[in-house]
């Protein structure tokens, strides 16, 4: 687990019916990033310069061994890749095609919840609660929850260009 001094997260909320539902269901709303009010939040971009190896990697982390995919994967694979296993010019268009709108379609399919390492920020308070008049929920952070995983649950980092997504973050 990553940052383990961090073991509490908080959750800054204003008195209102998404409030109750976390506590009456004890379940948490997680937004989609085409609904930030910041375009650049969650603005990723896939590498594209993926090799023949990085492709046949993500098709066996997705569909398991190579003699166990399915007839339209082997298909498919054999329809990009020549006899001597390197893209066509046409399979890598494909291929290059298939990533980015499944890279699009993931990332419409993703949903973000936002934490604070703290649960003292008057700031926080002045922005989320309503004017103070909300709550701040407390979660812990543990190697056997998910908010101790890092594939699912990763400190925020502000950089000056998007980051870049590489191929296997699609067969997730």
């Amino acid at each position: 687990m990553l940052y383990h001094r961090i073991t509490k997260l908080y959750m800054y909320k204003p008195p209102d019916a998404y409030t109750l539902d976390i506590l009456i269901n004890d379940r948490l709303w997680a937004s989609k990033p085409e609904r930030f009010n910041d375009p650049f939040d969650c603005d990723l971009e896939y590498v594209k310069g993926f090799t023949e190896k990085d492709y046949l990697a993500a098709t066996c982390k997705k569909y398991g061994p190579r003699d166990q995919w399915p007839s339209e994967i082997v298909q498919h694979v054999n329809e990009n890749l020549d006899a001597d296993g390197n893209f066509t010019p046409e399979g890598r268009g494909r291929v290059n095609k298939a990533i980015q709108e499944g890279f699009i379609e993931k990332n419409k399919n993703s949903g973000v919840i936002c934490l604070s390492e703290v649960c003292d920020s008057i700031l926080m308070w002045s922005h989320y609660t309503k004017k103070h008049t909300g709550v701040c929920f407390e979660f812990t952070r543990a190697e056997d929850n998910d908010l101790g995983d890092e594939e699912i649950c990763s400190q925020e980092r502000y950089e000056r260009q998007s980051p870049q997504i590489d191929l296997g973050w699609l067969t997730h």
